[in-house]
């Protein structure tokens, strides 16, 4: 399984070295960070070839915003994809910090792209705290 983190700016590369940073070294860990000023056709062929690459072991796609161009490029390339290579690829938009570690952290030979999807959603969400309301009990 591979993961692949894509964002505005350095976002992506930032996450990956903050992962790094907790978790040590990420050998099924990469990035595509789109620069101001990038061609967008040649960011979407670097990801369409990441993708096509590694489909077959899995591909699990972090994007930073939905909406934003590394999304949409992500979904071209995703809607590109034959059938029935299509099972073995997720994008997940809002990446944050709790869903990289929780996923990064379990992913193995077992892991499948719908559980880890699942995960990602769960601890990414679960990572969302209003401390001062957290304090007073109310969430």
């Amino acid at each position: 399984m591979k993961i692949l983190l894509l964002s505005h700016g350095n976002l992506a590369s930032e996450m990956k070295e903050t992962v790094q940073m907790i978790l040590g070294k990420t050998e099924n860990v990469d990035t595509y960070s789109l620069q101001v000023g990038e061609d967008t056709n040649a960011y979407e062929n670097e990801i369409r070839s990441y993708v096509t690459n590694h489909q077959k072991e899995g591909v699990l796609i972090f994007t930073d915003l939905l909406g934003g161009t590394p999304f949409i490029t992500s979904a071209k390339v995703y809607d590109s994809l034959l059938e029935e290579n299509k099972d073995k690829v997720r994008i997940i938009t809002g990446m944050n910090l709790p869903m990289l570690l929780e996923v990064i952290n379990s992913v193995n030979e077992s892991s499948n792209e719908e559980d880890l999807s699942a995960m990602a959603i769960e601890a990414g969400t679960r990572g969302i705290v209003d401390f001062i309301e957290k304090r007073k009990g109310n969430r």
